[in-house]
């Protein structure tokens, strides 16, 4: 039988549907994602929320959805912000700063500031764009990948934070960030000699993922105020914060937490939690999908030491489940001048780490050599270390520790719906003098792969020319003359959710307008992105891309010399 929750959360939950055959049965299993979600919103309806919701004290929300699929919650309004400002007003190294009135800025993904924006829109009076949340609260960030903050966005982005700073009697505020954007702007301002420019913050909050150790140990050493860790999420408000030592404390209001081992010895644990913070949707034996770490191994929610990545994200390993932190402890060890890095499954039993570091220059090769064997042993893969200029951000804004290729993007099948597909197989197969079948699939599957890159990097291949082949072409023009089914495609299918307008331009053509330099560039500036999300080039992919049959052919570049290509290497 599985754990009974208390009578106060029995009194708090007997009326909602979802609960009452736990009730009845006396039995309480852990709950799922799914299941929150099936027959939302009847499933957490009962008279008092019906009330809450036609009175405006409960509402319908989202969550992120940066770290999972989005998820519908009922929750009061503000509902996490006030989570967030009453930890802070409670905590020891923040509270005094708090209560004297410093403001918070938040320096994070570009989706955060573009909710705020929204938000704001809709307010009477509102003027559009608007970053502030609240009188207490600006959002900074206007990019989606903060490698592409320029001068004039760095600049402005300091002028703002000068700003906040001035509003306080000893120009104290709060700067509430991920680490790795705030690694970023730190690396510009250092670069650009803009320090004089950048009031130091009174405290710094991680409060929206991991903070490799790396990048900790560089903030820490940029400025001389307490780091502090929050944990939660936007269905539960906020569960742990660390002190400026880095121990973690609980701050369980309304809460209780189990830890159940991932698997047995391994000493990760997922996080289970009962909530009823949330007066109109409380949660039983949630898994909140998060891993943690204990001091001892044990399941004594006391003695969290890390929360060490997402279940979803344990890669399996010969010596049991790895998690990002563990991965993260190898390269801090390894390599302290390790900025961000990425691990790419790449076959059976290989694997590659990309990585950049904090000064640009790549590790010295014992050093590579080193960090090869610590993750090979870690993973029991085969691995390769590759320095590179820089790893790509997330459609969420956030960075993946893992890149699965087979997981990275949806097939050419599954975009095009079974139908479709064999409907465009067949069409240009029994073409007079066509390859065979076989050949036409490979020919589709690169052309859907071109249109998955271009959907989901308009910030990074908007305007760009990705040169294929003719006959690659052709498909596109037959899917668009399917009007309804490429516009579904566009904008249901493909991950931007955009039309993607044609142009038809040869490569010779190309060439002449910004010339065999430039065009070299931009032709090689997708090739990470299409590696990231398939894997490298392979023998069936190879004829149907100009550039890469040409690296391959003319210049003798092996597939694998041609996967770690880096934007603008052509040029050299």
């Amino acid at each position: 039988m599985n754990p009974v929750p208390s009578a106060d959360v029995l009194d708090r939950i007997r009326d909602i549907p979802l609960y009452r055959a736990s009730v009845e049965r006396g039995d309480f299993p852990i709950l799922e994602k799914p299941e929150i979600a099936r027959d939302f919103p009847d499933n957490w309806m009962t008279p008092e929320l019906s009330r809450a919701l036609e009175t405006g004290e409960a509402e319908f929300v989202l969550s992120t959805g940066t770290n999972h699929a989005r998820m519908q919650l009922i929750r009061p309004p503000y509902f996490l912000l006030r989570s967030y400002y009453r930890l802070w007003s409670e905590h020891p190294d923040l509270d005094a700063l708090w209560h004297s009135g410093a403001r918070r800025i938040s320096l994070t993904t570009v989706l955060a500031t573009e909710h705020v924006a929204r938000v704001n829109s809709r307010k009477p009076g509102a003027t559009p764009g608007e970053r502030w949340l609240d009188d207490r609260t600006l959002y900074l960030n206007r990019r989606l990948d903060p490698a592409d903050w320029d001068r004039t966005e760095v600049e402005r982005m300091l002028s703002e934070i000068r700003e906040v700073s001035a509003a306080h009697p000893e120009g104290s505020y709060l700067l509430d960030c991920s680490g790795y954007h705030l690694a970023h702007l730190v690396r510009k301002v250092t670069e650009w000699g803009l320090w004089d420019g950048f009031p130091r913050p009174a405290g710094i909050i991680h409060a929206y993922e991991y903070t490799p150790l790396n990048v900790r140990a560089y903030l820490r050493a940029h400025f001389d105020c307490p780091v502090i860790d929050l944990f939660g999420s936007t269905e539960l408000g906020y569960l742990f914060y660390s002190d400026a030592d880095g121990a973690y404390r609980p701050y369980l209001h309304g809460m209780s937490v189990e830890l159940i081992p991932v698997e047995p010895g391994s000493g990760i644990h997922s996080l289970i939690v009962t909530s009823v913070r949330n007066p109109y949707m409380p949660l039983v034996r949630y898994r909140s999908g998060d891993c943690v770490r204990t001091r001892d191994g044990s399941a004594d929610p006391e003695r969290i030491v890390s929360f060490c990545g997402r279940e979803k994200e344990l890669l399996a390993t010969p010596g049991g489940p790895v998690a990002q932190a563990d991965l993260d402890a190898r390269i801090a060890a390894a390599g302290p001048r390790v900025f961000l890095h990425q691990l790419h499954l790449t076959g059976e039993g290989r694997c590659r780490l990309w990585y950049t570091t904090f000064d640009g220059e790549p590790l010295t090769a014992d050093e590579e050599a080193e960090l090869a064997a610590s993750v090979g042993a870690l993973t029991g893969r085969a691995c390769r270390v590759e320095h590179r200029t820089h790893v790509p951000i997330g459609r969420s804004g956030k960075y993946a520790w893992l890149a699965t290729p087979d997981a990275a993007a949806p097939t050419a099948e599954a975009l095009l719906g079974e139908a479709l597909h064999e409907e465009v197989v067949r069409h240009f197969a029994e073409k007079p003098g066509a390859p065979e079948a076989a050949h036409v699939r490979h020919q589709v599957r690169e052309c859907l792969r071109y249109l998955y890159l271009v959907s989901r990097h308009p910030d990074r291949l908007g305007g760009l020319f990705l040169p294929v082949e003719q006959d690659i072409d052709e498909i596109w023009h037959y899917l668009i003359l399917q009007t309804r089914e490429y516009r579904e495609l566009c904008e249901e299918r493909l991950p931007g959710g955009h039309f993607i307008h044609h142009r038809s331009l040869s490569y010779d053509a190309y060439q002449e307008d910004p010339g065999r330099e430039t065009a070299a560039e931009e032709a090689l500036r997708w090739i990470p992105l299409y590696t990231a999300a398939f894997g490298p080039f392979d023998e069936d992919a190879l004829p149907h891309w100009t550039v890469v049959r040409f690296l391959h052919e003319e210049l003798g570049l092996s597939l694998a010399e041609i996967a770690a290509l880096e934007g603008g290497s052509a040029a050299q």
